[in-house]
């Protein structure tokens, strides 16, 4: 089932070496049933490319696995995300050289809402790519024509027979996802004409380094990008990264603009701004990822510190985030959680892999009043505290792992 990558993604070249060792952790979202034995254990270790100073992990799990009946992430339920792509669909429009009605393709499409967007800002043709059920069912429900599979060459020769041109190609949060980004992008690369846009959105490295965030590695974000190593590649090939904007989605990403190369178009400052900034933290040598262990295992003591006076006392989680199983793992919180509360129905009822810690509903926090609440979802640390200091009144501890780590 697990295979180990031995080369880079991006440069192809053997030189990998340990940079940061993390436990053995249980797949994002999946949870125990009743009476079920403990689940697999696999590999998180990250690991840096000496040639190219590519950040990837080497355990690779199968796609099949990783989006799996339990991958539940559909952007349309976040309000925020749903503003994030209306100016994503902004940035594509003012690249895109095509007058009217473009043919839009996202890859990795998921629920279908960047390309609704699309179609609303654009009057696109839309197609999503998407190999998880759930997610590619719901865009289907809601109008959106969507193939349940993954990219391949196949994908690619059935496009070109349904499209005579494609215009937008996103992929968004997929540079993260796949294992062979060299076939992805060269067969990204041939849809395209001099006129197409693609873009996508990827966590991007200067942030996971500065803000030593941890809860972006599990085990389907295979890599961690920065511009550094990824304009190389993209341009080997056939691709031009133009430009590039930082937003603040899952604790900082990026979205690149890339066009053909033949296409001529002239490199953004943006780019060169934030190829400056990677150089200055240590992104083209190994100081940059050697700072992101360092703070990752300062705010692992500094998570101890705090527990530590609430120790026999109830402790509760918020939320059974994708990222929780690294969380609970990485900080040794399994041992002192008496429970986790989630609104999702598809986890309420379940339990921790391997401690005794069951996942309820968010109404058992005022049902068991805890006296302290760490905020496993920690994308959403403001909103989660605010609702649980309302729950629960004023005198409740919330532990917050995100954007510092801190007791309120």
């Amino acid at each position: 089932m697990l295979t180990r990558r031995t080369k880079c993604r991006l440069c192809d070249s053997a030189q990998l070496v340990l940079a940061v060792k993390l436990p053995l952790t249980t797949i994002a979202d999946h949870y125990r049933v009743t009476g079920e034995k403990q689940m697999p254990l696999y590999p998180l270790d990250i690991y840096r490319c000496e040639s190219c100073s590519h950040i990837q992990l080497l355990d690779i799990l199968p796609p099949a696995i990783l989006f799996d009946a339990e991958f539940t992430y559909m952007p349309s339920k976040n309000p925020a995300l749903v503003e994030h792509f209306k100016m994503y669909a902004e940035s594509v429009a003012k690249l895109l050289a095509v007058e009217s009605s473009p043919v839009c393709v996202d890859v990795g499409s998921n629920d279908g809402l960047f390309l609704q967007t699309l179609k609303e800002r654009l009057g696109a043709e839309i197609l999503g790519i998407d190999p998880a059920h759930a997610p590619a069912e719901f865009a289907r429900s809601q109008g959106v024509e969507t193939w349940e599979e993954f990219f391949s060459d196949d994908t690619v020769r059935r496009i070109k027979e349904r499209f005579t041109k494609v215009d937008v190609i996103s992929a968004n949060n997929v540079f993260a996802h796949n294992d062979d980004l060299i076939s992805f992008a060269t067969n990204v690369a041939s849809l395209m004409h001099d006129g197409s846009v693609f873009s996508f959105e990827f966590s991007y490295l200067v942030d996971v380094v500065e803000k030593g965030l941890i809860g972006t590695v599990f085990h389907e974000h295979v890599s961690a990008h920065s511009l550094l190593s990824l304009i190389p590649f993209l341009r080997r090939c056939g691709l031009d990264l133009i430009e590039i904007k930082r937003i603040d989605t899952q604790g900082g990403a990026a979205i690149g603009f890339a066009k053909l190369i033949t296409a001529k178009t002239q490199v953004g400052d943006s780019v060169t701004q934030l190829i400056e900034l990677e150089r200055k933290i240590g992104l083209d040598s190994a100081r940059g990822i050697e700072s992101f262990k360092n703070r990752i295992l300062a705010d692992k003591n500094k998570v101890a510190d705090l527990i530590r006076p609430y120790l026999g006392t109830v402790i509760a989680g918020f939320g059974a985030a994708r990222s929780a199983n690294l969380l609970i793992d990485f900080f040794e919180l399994g041992p002192v959680l008496n429970f986790v509360v989630d609104d999702s129905p598809q986890k309420c009822g379940k339990w921790l892999n391997a401690f005794e810690v069951p996942i309820l509903p968010n109404s058992a926090l005022a049902e068991k009043s805890p006296g302290v609440v760490i905020c496993l979802a920690w994308i959403h640390t403001e909103k989660i505290t605010t609702r649980i200091k309302e729950t629960l009144g004023g005198e409740v501890k919330v532990l917050q792992l995100y954007p510092e780590i801190k007791l309120i």
